[in-house]
């Protein structure tokens, strides 16, 4: 087999420079400034308080806002252009916190082939696109259902399928978890992991930093504004920080902290394993 020619870096999935935007001329910037890439296959978390503007960045990403200066590409095409609109929709898809709001038929394998339909792929092709997708989000045995008997863990799962039926490269979920009860968040966890798993790029945007924790990078977004950008690690492990931020600390931190406050020689990490093992050789040595 030949060498593949170097090609050089890789164009990232998403790209923002320099966005500001705000919904009227009179209104503050809902954005300001917004700089970021996320790469190819990666899944980034998006944390910020109330009203730092997590989910009008969310719209930015498929277009249904765009900026007022700056620009924002997917996949190279920017969204601010009117004649990719179609193109960059298709690209990355957009799963509102509430599946309400994406659900245009009754019947639940009618609603996943909403979108295929409207690409206007053929019969055959909608069929198989409709099944695939339930199958990764564990809904197939409930095709036939009623969308509005299904709890709301599984109307969320479905909300996901729709997306998924039309193939986008990025899958942007915003507060996926927010009206949902822990086994439904939990749920809605699995499916993310398995779908970055096969190579997805995928973008959440959360409150739950159970959720956050899970991501290769995490952006902080604090009244418009990047705060910071790291690794969960990074992030999570600074409490002092993401309480200025108003954003929760992880339970692992918290507890690292009151451990080091009592003279246990322990990390501040989100690792439970790690923690475990710290605080058995502190007690052993005391």
């Amino acid at each position: 087999m030949e060498p593949r020619a170097d090609t050089g870096p890789a164009r990232p999935a998403i790209s923002f420079r320099d966005v500001f935007f705000r919904y009227h001329d009179d209104d503050p910037h809902v954005l300001s400034g917004i700089t970021f890439d996320v790469a190819a296959g990666e899944h980034v978390a998006i944390v910020g308080a109330n009203g730092s503007g997590k989910s009008t960045l969310a719209k930015h990403i498929n277009g249904l806002l765009v900026p007022d200066s700056g620009t924002v590409t997917v996949g190279g095409v920017s969204t601010g252009d009117p004649h990719h609109t179609y193109q960059v929709r298709a690209s990355a898809g957009l799963v509102f916190q509430n599946p309400d709001d994406q659900v245009v038929t009754s019947i639940v394998r009618d609603d996943v082939a909403f979108g295929p339909e409207n690409l206007g792929l053929p019969a055959e092709e909608i069929v198989v696109r409709v099944e695939d997708a339930l199958r990764t989000v564990g809904m197939w045995n409930h095709a036939d259902d009623d969308v509005a008997a299904l709890s709301g863990g599984q109307r969320q799962r479905v909300a996901i399928a729709g997306i998924l039926a039309m193939r986008p490269d990025v899958l942007v979920l915003d507060e996926p978890g927010a009206m949902l009860d822990p086994r439904g968040r939990r749920g809605i966890r699995r499916v993310s992991r398995e779908l970055h798993a096969t190579g997805m790029t995928v973008v959440v945007i959360t409150q739950h930093m159970e959720e956050a924790v899970l991501a290769d990078r995490v952006i902080v977004l604090d009244r418009g504004h990047v705060a910071a950008i790291g690794t969960p690690a990074e992030i999570f492990t600074d409490a002092g920080r993401l309480r200025s931020l108003g954003l929760d600390v992880p339970f692992p931190v918290l507890l690292g902290e009151a451990l080091r406050s009592r003279g246990l020689d322990v990390p501040l990490t989100l690792d439970e394993t790690v923690l475990e093992e710290a605080i058995c050789r502190s007690a052993s040595i005391r």
